[in-house]
């Protein structure tokens, strides 16, 4: 599984040179949830989030009136502190994620140099590498089943595009994901993850694609 998306992530890349008519670049502040069981079907009782960070770097094209494809490499960092009653364990999670976010937006709204739009995603990720803390005891995450799976994750969200000249826009945009294991775990335990995210970014019109001249400024 993890061959194929690296497999995926290199075919990003050339699409992106060839299919290109913005691109885009991203930061935002992330916040991720931990939904676990163990064997038993039991849940943590006591999570906290962690906030940390979301990079991402690619393209959009126009399919549409209203509708633009987007494609993007996505660096996510998740955190979570949490404890059991049961064990009287403290446990600390600190992973990275790669991603490949494929995305659709439907700009619904125009006035003047703003648009707003409705976005949809699908984002596969595999872990790069990260710790997990149980009590003292530090170790890696990498090859720990639970999070050594690929993830699959379900997003929508909101955005807005303001354009500041006729090839420079400033994006932001809300996205709430869902993210499921893609393997089933041997020793019976389960982790979904969710996350939220609010990030600001850069939109370049590339060639002679006039994005901002053509919606905002004739």
């Amino acid at each position: 599984m993890k061959n194929l998306l690296i497999t995926l992530l290199l075919t990003f890349c050339v699409h992106h040179f060839v299919c290109a008519q913005q691109g885009i670049a991203e930061i935002g502040r992330i916040t991720t949830g931990f939904l676990y069981t163990n064997s038993d079907g039991e849940e943590m009782d006591i999570l906290f989030p962690v906030h940390s960070f979301s990079y991402s770097a690619g393209y959009r094209r126009q399919v549409g009136n209203i509708f633009f494809a987007n494609g993007s490499l996505v660096f996510n960092r998740y955190g979570q502190e949490g404890s059991d009653t049961k064990y009287q364990n403290i446990y600390e999670w600190d992973a990275y994620y790669l991603g490949l976010n494929l995305a659709m937006d439907i700009e619904f709204f125009q006035k003047s140099r703003f648009s707003l739009m409705a976005l949809a995603a699908a984002e596969p990720q595999i872990l790069l590498g990260g710790t997990q803390r149980v009590n003292s005891e530090i170790r890696k995450l990498n090859g720990v089943e639970q999070f050594d799976h690929p993830f699959l994750f379900l997003k929508g969200g909101l955005g807005i595009n303001y354009c500041l000249d006729n090839r420079i826009a400033v994006t932001g945009r809300y996205r709430y994901g869902v993210g499921l294991p893609l393997g089933r775990s041997e020793d019976g335990e389960n982790l979904k993850l969710t996350s939220s995210t609010i990030s600001i970014g850069l939109m370049v019109s590339f060639g002679y694609y006039n994005y901002c001249q053509k919606k905002h400024f004739d």
